[in-house]
């Protein structure tokens, strides 16, 4: 292993979990994949893929990470001591600061202390930011999220279907062929039921 100071960047999310190192110089190591890293529903599993995610970042690179920085979904709300007990499983460094991935988000497009950002994946959540702190907090309700983070993905795909069904349904009819008898609706629902269904 190199020298060079170094420390492990993650992007821990409701569906997958990314990480890289990061050299003191600026060099990143290749993003590697793991498991989603949310801890509200299941904080062991959520601790495991994070720290196998590590681990492969380690492993993928030439410097020796000296600290773990996480920006992790969910931790709003709770602690995260099962993060720590997973990566001194693995060898990894215990030096780790675990911080909402609305401020990952947001301090990644900006240096300002002041301001507001929306996350919207598997989840959705907005927040306003003060003096470089979480000051207000909207949806983001991590396990709950399929039922009540109403912008989130998976409210798009149990919702999508059935607004594209009815906002079809008043349409004209173009072509009795395509479109008469119902035929287009339930197939333009189906297929952006699969559309949406599909990884990104």
């Amino acid at each position: 292993m190199l020298a060079t100071p170094a420390a492990i960047a993650i992007d821990a999310g409701g569906s997958t979990t990314r990480a890289l190192i990061v050299s003191h110089d600026g060099e990143c190591g290749p993003v590697v994949l793991s498991g989603r890293g949310n801890p509200v529903s299941d904080p062991i599993r959520a601790a495991s893929n994070i720290a196998d995610a590590c681990a492969a970042a380690r492993a993928a690179s030439p410097h020796e990470p000296q600290l773990i920085l996480a920006a992790v979904a969910g931790i709003v709300s709770r602690d995260f001591p099962e993060l720590s007990t997973k990566l001194r499983e693995r060898a990894l460094p215990g030096n780790v600061t675990v911080v909402s991935d609305l401020l990952g988000a947001y301090f990644s497009a900006t240096a300002a202390l002041d301001g507001s950002v929306m996350i919207v994946g598997t989840g959705a959540v907005a927040a306003r930011i003060a003096d470089g702190e979480l000051v207000a907090i909207r949806d983001g309700l991590g396990g709950c999220w399929a039922t009540t983070d109403r912008a989130s993905g998976w409210a798009v795909r149990l919702h999508a279907p059935s607004q594209l069904n009815s906002t079809a349904a008043g349409l004209p009819h173009r072509s009795p062929h395509a479109y008469s008898n119902g035929w287009w609706t339930p197939h333009a629902a189906q297929a952006c039921a699969a559309l949406i269904s599909q990884p990104c």
